[in-house]
C-alpha cells in the first residue's frame, strides 16, 4: 500500500486544539480514544481498545463540538493526523520510559542497599538493564534530546531491542 505525501502543514491552532484534548481537555476515556485514533485506528477499533462503545463516542460528539470536529477530521485530514501522531507517540513513549526508569531506580537502589535480598528475577532484571547504562547510551540520548542532526535514531528498533532483552529475562 502506497502512502500519500503530506501536502500541507496543519494550522497551528488546529494542532493546539487537537493536542489539548490529549493532555488537558476531555475525560481520560476521550483522551485514550483520540490517542488511538491519531495513531491510525478506526473509530470502531479505537472504541474497542479504549473499552468504550460507539454509543459513547456518538454521545461525546453530540455534546462537544470540538470533540466531534477532531474525531471527524481524523478520518480525512491526514496532515493533521500525521502531525499530532508524533506528539501522541512521544507522549506515550516518554511516559512509559519514565515508568521504566522508576522501576530501574527501585531495583538499583535495592541492589545498592540490600544486595543479599535481591530475588532471582531482580538479579536477572539488573543484569539486563545494566547494558543500557553506559556512556554511549547517555551520549545517544543527549544527542536525540538536543535535536542534533546526524543522529541515527530509530524508535521502533529501540523498542524491539528492549522487548528482546525483556523476553530473554523471563
Amino acid at each position: 500500500m502506497e502512502t500519500m505525501p503530506v501536502t500541507r502543514e496543519p494550522n497551528p491552532r488546529e494542532v493546539d486544539v487537537a493536542i489539548d484534548y490529549l493532555h488537558d481537555k476531555g475525560t481520560p476515556a476521550q483522551r485514550e480514544y483520540l490517542g488511538y485514533r491519531y495513531t491510525g485506528f478506526t473509530k470502531e477499533q479505537a472504541a474497542k481498545m479504549s473499552g468504550i462503545t460507539m454509543y459513547d463516542v456518538d454521545e461525546w460528539a453530540s455534546e462537544d463540538e470540538h470533540f466531534k470536529d477532531i474525531d471527524s477530521r481524523l478520518s480525512w485530514d491526514r496532515p493533521l493526523r500525521v502531525h499530532v501522531r508524533r506528539e501522541v507517540l512521544e507522549h506515550i513513549f516518554s511516559r512509559n520510559l519514565r515508568i521504566a526508569l522508576d522501576i530501574d531506580r527501585k531495583v538499583l537502589e535495592k541492589a545498592r542497599d540490600e544486595w543479599e535480598e535481591l530475588s532471582r528475577d531482580e538479579l536477572l532484571y539488573l543484569m539486563n538493564i545494566r547494558k543500557f547504562y553506559t556512556a554511549q547510551e547517555l551520549a545517544t540520548i543527549e544527542k536525540v534530546l538536543s535535536g542534533q542532526s546526524g543522529v541515527d535514531f530509530n524508535i521502533v528498533a529501540l523498542i524491539q531491542q528492549v522487548n528482546n532483552y525483556a523476553g530473554k529475562s523471563s
